[in-house]
């Protein structure tokens, strides 16, 4: 019979009819043959590399910070300073002689090969405008032998250091930064100072030097404005104090003379921010009129601030003395001025306060000393009072040393006249900042002249 023409019916008689199949394996013995048969033949799955992706994302991460860390190095995100701000002159710098600042420049300019090459250990330290200090390759030839690391962090610090040079510019000492500190915060000092002041000294690099005697100041009114303007005057060995005392009498502005009976003025607790008047017992401040008052505030303001006075008190007897109608025994001052101008007529000079001047920049900062000066070469169209820079005087740059700054300037044909109310207007205004002196220095003529700032 054709097995392909089985019916359904013919394969089921077929298979009732063979003999029934017996198996001696009980049924544990039968599933446990077909385990093992099934455990043999099954295919072994691999193990998963659990470590390759984890490994291969955390060395994706140290590449990326190896290649981030230059840039955020070159923008200065790692840098750090200890030195304070920089003080109401804006910033710090150094200047040594005019052959020293032609060397300083010299080692400012990027230098590719000595990069290059490495091949000794360079410590070379020059100036920057801001006052901080740019160090260049390190202990280069130390690493030549050393491991790839190695090499890779030498080719770092030499392109971190070219970026440095390149942004650097030793002859530009314009200061950008925000005048942000009071008046009386310390200057920087990024630089050991020289042992002499006057180290401009003729026997070494040629220069002349003069040195002008300190100055105070004593106040008038211009009566047709009602504006105090300052009268300079030479110290003469005389005390913060006493120059108080005699400017305070010299410019009383009373009717009856009442600041004869000044006896003392004291800055409380060696502070110049805080100033003590003590008056005899028998005084008739007590009867000012109110404007006599007012004209007594502006006394103050003019002859106290440059020393940086904010508070005025007023004793008598040990005991509080009470001023005019105010009934007050205090009058505070403000300690911002930025410079002074000669007044047309010849007969002293108006802080830009009482003037109306410019005193702080676009941002609202108060000017820095440089600032100042450039602000002092113009007016504001008034015929009273004049530029203190004259036509014929150019400043070309300011620097600073410590509490010295120096101011370069060139000048044609300069009358002594308006020359001498230039450096009068120069060290009055520097006494509005934390410096002690003011060098004038003429690299043409090679003169310097030197103008003490604060009083002993």
């Amino acid at each position: 019979m054709n097995n392909d023409k089985w019916s359904e019916k013919e394969l089921e008689d077929t298979l009732r009819r063979m003999p029934p199949v017996k198996d001696k394996q009980t049924k544990d013995e039968l599933f446990h043959a077909v385990k093992q048969r099934a455990d043999k033949e099954a295919p072994k799955r691999k193990a998963s590399k659990t470590w390759f992706f984890p490994a291969m994302a955390s060395a994706a991460a140290l590449l990326l910070i190896v290649l981030m860390i230059p840039s955020f190095m070159n923008t200065g995100m790692f840098s750090s300073s200890d030195e304070p701000a920089p003080a109401d002159n804006g910033g710090t710098d150094t200047f040594d002689t005019a052959v020293n600042n032609e060397v300083s420049e010299e080692n400012n300019t990027p230098s590719v090969q000595n990069n290059e090459e490495n091949t000794e250990n360079t410590n070379t330290v020059t100036p920057d405008t801001d006052g901080s200090e740019s160090t260049g390759p390190e202990e280069t030839a130390e690493n030549e032998g050393g491991n790839e690391s190695g090499n890779e962090n030498e080719n770092e610090s030499g392109i971190e250091n070219e970026d440095q040079n390149e942004n650097q510019d030793p002859a530009n000492s314009d200061v950008n930064e925000s005048d942000n500190n009071l008046n009386n915060d310390p200057a920087d000092n990024t630089e050991e100072a020289p042992e002499e002041d006057d180290y401009f000294a003729a026997s070494d690099e040629g220069y002349s030097v003069e040195e002008e005697g300190n100055l105070f100041v004593t106040a008038a009114m211009l009566e047709e404005e009602e504006i105090y303007y300052v009268i300079p005057e030479p110290a003469d060995e005389m005390s913060r104090e006493e120059a108080v005392v005699y400017a305070l009498q010299e410019s009383d502005p009373t009717s009856g003379s009442y600041f004869e009976a000044l006896e003392e003025a004291v800055f409380n607790g060696g502070s110049a921010n805080e100033l003590t008047l003590r008056f005899a017992e028998e005084n008739q401040l007590a009867s000012l009129s109110s404007a006599e008052y007012y004209f007594m505030e502006e006394v103050l303001q003019e002859t106290l601030a440059l020393y940086q006075v904010s508070e005025v008190n007023f004793e008598a007897g040990e005991e509080e003395l009470m001023i005019g109608q105010s009934g007050e025994s205090e009058v505070d001052l403000s300690t911002l001025n930025r410079g002074y101008y000669p007044l047309s007529s010849g007969e002293g000079l108006v802080s830009a306060g009482a003037a109306g001047e410019p005193m702080t920049s676009g941002t609202g900062d108060p000017l820095s000393f440089d600032e100042t000066l450039t602000q002092m070469e113009e007016v504001s169209g008034q015929d009273w009072y004049e530029a203190a820079v004259p036509e014929t005087v150019d400043i070309e740059d300011v620097r600073y040393e410590g509490e010295t700054a120096y101011v370069f300037y060139s000048a044609e044909e300069t009358s002594e006249e308006s020359f001498e109310t230039f450096k009068e207007a120069v060290q009055l205004t520097a006494k509005y900042f934390t410096l002690d002196t003011v060098q004038l220095v003429n690299e043409e003529e090679k003169e310097v002249t030197l103008l003490p700032v604060q009083l002993p």
